[in-house]
């Protein structure tokens, strides 16, 4: 009888072992989860662009998604910019203003506002866009994290490259630094 419950925890063994080791890039998946759950939901994300220490614009978007391919963003506020649309869908982002008939085809790298890219926005997906790489391990913010870097795998991404520090034991994002065209980082 012992014979039959011992059995089958061997083989579950090497399933538990090897499940402890991550790869990077079932760690950007994993964070992917905590910047966005999946399935259909709907958050709403403010923007404040300073200039000198003083505030230049104040935005607020009402973002709906619907799995990894669908979003829609809805600009909220000021009331000056309210109605504004961005609409993803797959690799196609396409832009509504309430006062011009037909929508614009825009793509991710585009400026929504100030700093901020259509992509930050509309797209929150980079396990699917970037291929990861496991750089280091440091402390960031009293956290034990992975530094990643992360490269694109397609041009049409917001970023051709960045690095990005998840906490080492959920792998919740810490820290993201992205980087331009050029390499500089923003």
């Amino acid at each position: 009888m012992k014979l039959f419950s011992i059995l089958p925890l061997i083989f579950l063994l090497p399933l538990t072992a090897g499940s402890a080791e991550m790869s990077p890039d079932q760690m950007v998946r994993r964070a992917d989860f905590f910047r966005s759950p999946g399935g259909a939901h709907s958050f709403d994300a403010r923007v404040v662009d300073y200039r000198a220490k003083a505030v230049q614009s104040d935005t607020t978007y009402r973002v709906s998604v619907k799995g990894t391919e669908l979003s829609l963003i809805e600009t909220m506020n000021p009331p000056r910019l309210k109605g504004r649309k961005l609409l993803m869908n797959g690799e196609d982002l396409w832009f509504f203003v309430p006062s011009v008939k037909r929508p614009s085809r825009v793509s991710f790298q585009q400026r929504l506002t100030g700093e901020v890219a259509n992509g930050d926005i509309a797209r929150t997906n980079f396990a699917d866009d970037y291929a990861a790489t496991l750089v280091a391990t440091e402390k960031m913010r009293d956290q034990d994290c992975v530094k990643l870097e992360l490269t694109a795998k397609r041009k049409d991404v917001t970023y051709p490259r960045l690095f990005y520090w998840l906490n080492q034991k959920d792998y919740r994002p810490v820290k993201a630094t992205f980087f331009a065209l050029s390499g500089k980082p923003l």
